[in-house]
């Protein structure tokens, strides 16, 4: 045979079996489909060790697609769980329910929908354990068990205290929960961030004995930490021997900048742990990691309206600079003093 014709009918039979091919793939291909639902699922952004958690799927149309779930919890567990399977009854919700575990770390809980025909969608929340006590999340922050302390008749929280000066301090934020809310409403906060109040909460929010700190408490105070000055504006200069080196679940809580040198000199143990707000959401937590804001007693006019002062030290700069905002609406912590 000719060695031309013989390459011709080979390449021949090579065209006929693709076209063969080509056409049993294209009577054997599937188009996937989309959700027209948004997956999603409601979780607090920090948990204690303990907690029952459970969470439900929301978002999807099951009602005309029958729809599966799986979840991962990672890094607490290795593999998926299946909380609904295809061909389950209308009951089945596909909820996940767990204990958080005895641990610190961040957490990712992801679900995933899945259906016959259709490409999976998935929503996911990161989730921080917060671990309170000495052995904690908190570290570094320079307070001990065997500090002098008190405990708030109220609730029964300990409360550990520093003489600076002539005035005994609160080294930590106060944390009574008849008022104020909780940094991104989650109370498992509360232990280590404290709790926020508005000026007028804060009134009254210490425990008997002890009182939300006027001008002349943080005059001294000021004056403890090395401020010179005359006046009761911004303290310049000082906020580093105010602040301390703490960490939260190993992340050093102040970030570093030249012109703060850290030194908590006065024992007064000051975390930056924002502040909050609220609205028909719910109650927003703004700036941890930046700023520390502690109410005082003191007020001021402004254009015939009253406003509350505060105290605010920013990452950035070495000052307790004197600030102020509405008496409602605006939540700050508290350190109260004697």
């Amino acid at each position: 045979m000719d060695f031309r014709k013989t390459m011709l009918l080979a390449a021949a039979a090579i065209f006929i079996f693709s076209a063969a091919s080509c056409k049993k793939d294209d009577e054997t291909t599937t188009t996937s489909l989309s959700f027209t639902g948004v997956l999603d699922f409601t979780i607090p952004a920090y948990v204690n060790p303990g907690d029952k958690i459970e969470v439900e799927p929301r978002g999807m149309s099951k009602d005309t697609v029958d729809i599966g779930y799986y979840w991962t919890l990672t890094p607490i567990r290795d593999y998926k769980d299946t909380t609904r399977f295809l061909g389950d009854p209308a009951s089945v919700t596909g909820k996940f329910s767990f204990e958080v575990p005895d641990t610190v770390c961040t957490m990712t809980l992801t679900c995933v929908a899945f259906a016959t025909g259709y490409y999976t969608t998935s929503a996911a929340y990161n989730v921080v354990i917060v671990k309170p006590g000495f052995d904690g999340s908190l570290t570094d922050d320079d307070v001990a068990p065997a500090m002098t302390s008190i405990v708030d008749n109220r609730d029964g929280k300990r409360y550990y205290y520093k003489r600076i000066g002539s005035r005994n301090w609160f080294v930590r934020n106060l944390a009574y929960a008849g008022s104020g809310v909780s940094y991104e409403g989650c109370d498992a906060l509360d232990d280590v961030y404290g709790r926020y109040y508005t000026w007028n909460e804060a009134q009254n929010a210490c425990p008997s004995g002890w009182h939300l700190p006027a001008s002349e408490d943080w005059a001294d105070l000021a004056s403890q930490a090395g401020y010179k000055g005359e006046g009761n504006g911004d303290y310049l200069g000082i906020a580093g021997n105010l602040m301390v080196n703490a960490y939260f679940n190993a992340n050093r809580m102040w970030e570093y900048w030249p012109a703060v040198k850290i030194t908590n000199s006065t024992g007064f143990s000051a975390i930056p742990t924002g502040y909050c707000t609220t609205s028909s959401a719910g109650v927003t937590g703004h700036d941890d990691y930046n700023y520390a804001v502690y109410w005082t007693a003191d007020d001021k006019d402004v254009e015939g309206e009253s406003f509350g002062l505060y105290r605010m030290i920013y990452v950035e700069k070495p000052d307790l600079m004197l600030g102020s905002n509405h008496k409602t609406g605006f939540y700050a912590t508290v350190r109260c003093v004697q």
